[in-house]
């Protein structure tokens, strides 16, 4: 009986501190993203998968969304460009709060928990160019829910979260579309 009971007493220790422990963000989803700042609202669409990140926000006077696109593993940032061309920066280049937190969640640093329009979520801080930024995850699956700054100078809540595995090729240059440099601009503006 002594046994049981020592045996009992573990098991829910363990589950006890596996239940203590903060939910990591989802690696893997797809999301609506609305951002405020500076009194207007900008809406993008993110895939993220396993460090992979891209962003899609419509431009109002363009003929094609603003795409840009972080593929990891080759510590690339892709800017899609009109005239079916891409420019290609190293990831170290980039400066993207929002990118570089699902890029880099190990800059993640767990607050603890806070609700946030009713849902109970792991409170994560993340520091850029000397200003903070709150990452609110859902407790319960890792769902992105909201990320506010320090001095709510911007607030992005994200909406229609949909879990699971993205599409490989979303974290490409699109078939057919040539390297932004001479070549790929004569290319582009003169077809050959």
């Amino acid at each position: 009986m002594r046994r049981i009971l020592g045996l009992t007493a573990l098991v829910v220790c363990a589950f006890s501190m596996v239940a203590a422990a903060a939910t990591k963000p989802a690696e893997q989803f797809s999301a609506d993203q609305e951002m405020k700042m500076d009194g207007n609202t900008i809406t993008a669409k993110i895939n993220v998968d396993n460090g992979n990140v891209r962003s899609e926000m419509p431009m109002p006077d363009a003929n094609m969304p603003s795409i840009s696109i972080v593929n990891k593993s080759k510590r690339a940032l892709y800017i899609i460009m009109p005239n079916r061309m891409y420019m290609e920066k190293s990831l170290e280049q980039d400066d993207d709060l929002v990118r570089s937190a699902w890029a880099n969640p190990e800059h993640l640093k767990p607050e603890g928990t806070e609700a946030v329009e009713g849902v109970k979520c792991e409170k994560y801080r993340m520091e850029s160019d000397g200003k903070t930024y709150f990452f609110f995850i859902n407790a319960k699956n890792g769902a992105p829910v909201r990320m506010v700054g320090e001095n709510s100078d911007l607030q992005i809540n994200w909406k229609n979260v949909k879990l699971g595995p993205q599409p490989a090729d979303l974290f490409e240059p699109p078939a057919g579309y040539t390297k932004f440099g001479m070549q790929g601009l004569m290319k582009g503006l003169f077809g050959r």
